[in-house]
């Protein structure tokens, strides 16, 4: 069901045009503030390498949009903790990895904490992200995990004999062909795909084992399953059950008991006593 919701999603993003003021109206905001300090970041529906107005009409993030609103929330002096906010299905591998670690690069040189809520899904794509974050709440109902990787090939070769139509591809190379949508995958191409599939599911294990603190196996043998609440703690893909208001209110804890254990002995006022004299 989420694959078909991903592959309608992309789908539904045709060519067409919109007014200024109503590009504008659809273009997402980048982050929030709470009182205290705190930016919350959404990282909401499919995620795509490239958006434009017509990806965020439909609901879609594009990893640049993500990138650019942590670089502001961390350069924000107001700023002083960031909460990932992701409710997303997953989305396109291109871009995905230049992503999270440019999120590792925000974090190691603003000094800010970034925690992440998957409310109520961090899926596939969206895990990954989420995974870079110093501590990562679920929902009760929220799910995470899917790690894993698809691609996607639309055999239309019956469909064309149905609609009388007979495609003929003229090519040179001997793979340049391979994967077209007119013929059924030849052994050889779907072993191609298979191979890069592999390759790419490798990576954003050792990528997620690497962020989470888990070894690789770990994270293969889930077999992208997906987790729900308390059974992702368990497994390690989560660090606690809560809400986008519950993180919220422990970064705020945890920055309070932070800067009080930080505050300089020598700016407080000092008592000083006399040594007793001999009489």
């Amino acid at each position: 069901g989420r694959l078909e919701g991903l592959l309608g999603s992309a789908a539904a993003l045709t060519s067409g045009g919109l007014p200024s003021w109503q590009q504008e109206a659809t273009r997402p905001q980048g982050y929030t503030i709470t009182d205290s300090g705190i930016a919350v970041v959404p990282v909401l529906g499919p995620l795509v390498a490239r958006g434009d107005w017509l990806t965020a009409l439909f609901g879609a993030s594009a990893y640049g949009a993500v990138a650019e609103a942590l670089t502001h929330a961390a350069e924000d002096p107001a700023v002083r903790g960031i909460v990932l906010e992701l409710d997303s299905p997953g989305g396109e591998v291109g871009g995905l990895f230049d992503l999270v670690e440019t999120i590792g690069s925000i974090k190691t040189q603003s000094g800010k904490p970034l925690w992440a809520v998957a409310s109520e899904a961090a899926l596939s794509a969206a895990y990954a992200i989420a995974s870079a974050a110093d501590r990562l709440y679920v929902t009760r109902t929220g799910e995470v995990g899917s790690v894993g990787v698809v691609a996607v090939h639309l055999d239309a070769s019956g469909a064309d004999a149905m609609a009388g139509l007979q495609w003929t591809l003229i090519g040179a190379g001997a793979r340049k062909t391979d994967g077209n949508p007119h013929e059924p995958l030849s052994p050889r191409a779907t072993a191609d795909i298979q191979a890069d599939v592999d390759t790419l599911y490798t990576e954003l294990v050792a990528l997620v084992a690497g962020n989470r603190g888990l070894g690789a196996d770990a994270v293969r043998t889930t077999e992208a399953a997906i987790y729900r609440g308390e059974r992702a703690v368990k497994a390690g893909l989560a660090d606690r059950v809560g809400t986008v208001p519950q993180a919220i209110a422990d970064l705020e804890a945890a920055l309070a008991a932070q800067r009080i254990r930080a505050g300089p002995l020598a700016n407080r006022p000092a008592v000083r006593q006399s040594p007793p004299h001999a009489r």
